[in-house]
């Protein structure tokens, strides 16, 4: 009786002790939950303060299915094609966008808003064909001659993921990795995908190239509240979107 007794109470320790950590799991959940809603409410009452974008300046859904916005008129040809690739269904893709930090300022061709991430893309076009090499020290060599426009086009591409992702840890908002892309117009071909921090890709792989930095286990670092602020933070609209859910994001709206 007595071995009885104390495998009774060492069952009931046992429980109590898997209750104590599910009661501090579900009170370290509510923090968690806490701060995010913190953020959330510290990100729009910095948008009331701010000017509500222009009412012309709204989300259209394109035919893959993804939705585009174009804060500024498109330079050039080839940032008006960012904006046109199929791009998967329910992808936010943002042309001619400025990020600013305490002190710098980029406009950004492409910034791609997807559930797994925040892709920024900088184009540029190549007239003649060819193989491209970067490297992160040294000229573009395109079949080993320098391409003198495409110098320092590495970091072009990866100074506004910088910026953008220090404005969104300032602001509070934890979107994950900013990755940085290089997108070539023309007839060309890279030697290498990634040189430094920057992948590199003509523009026929660019959409495969941004779905393959998201692998198929990659965590929803954007669910529907991060969204919303982000796009709060950034000064984008929310006209023109349907419910964040019902794009490619999870969570809730509320």
């Amino acid at each position: 009786m007595s071995d009885d007794r104390e495998a009774l109470i060492a069952r009931i320790r046992s429980l109590e002790a898997e209750r104590d950590r599910a009661l501090l799991d579900v009170a370290r959940q509510r923090k968690r939950a806490d701060r995010a809603e913190a953020r959330l409410a510290a990100t729009r009452a910095h948008a009331r303060k701010m000017a509500p974008p222009p009412a012309t300046v709204r989300w259209v859904e394109q035919d893959a299915g993804h939705f585009t916005c174009t804060v500024g008129a498109p330079r050039t040809d080839g940032e008006q094609e960012l904006l046109g690739l199929p791009w998967p269904q329910g992808w936010l893709v943002v042309g001619g966008l400025q990020v600013v930090d305490s002190n710098r300022t980029r406009e950004v061709d492409a910034l791609v808003i997807a559930p797994n991430g925040l892709v920024v893309i900088e184009h540029k076009e190549v007239r003649r064909g060819g193989t491209l090499r970067f490297a992160v020290n040294g000229p573009p060599l395109l079949d080993g001659a320098p391409v003198a426009h495409l110098t320092g086009a590495l970091a072009q591409a990866r100074l506004p993921a910088q910026i953008l992702a220090s404005t969104l840890s300032e602001a509070g908002i934890v979107a994950g990795f900013v990755a940085a892309v290089l997108a070539l117009g023309g007839p060309v071909d890279v030697l290498d995908e990634r040189v430094g921090g920057t992948w590199v890709t003509p523009m026929r792989h660019l959409v495969s190239t941004v779905m393959a930095l998201f692998e198929p286990d990659t965590e929803d670092n954007l669910r529907v509240g991060t969204v919303e602020a982000l796009l709060v933070a950034l000064g984008l609209p929310l006209g023109g979107l349907p419910s964040l859910r019902d794009c490619a994001f999870h969570g809730s709206d509320s």
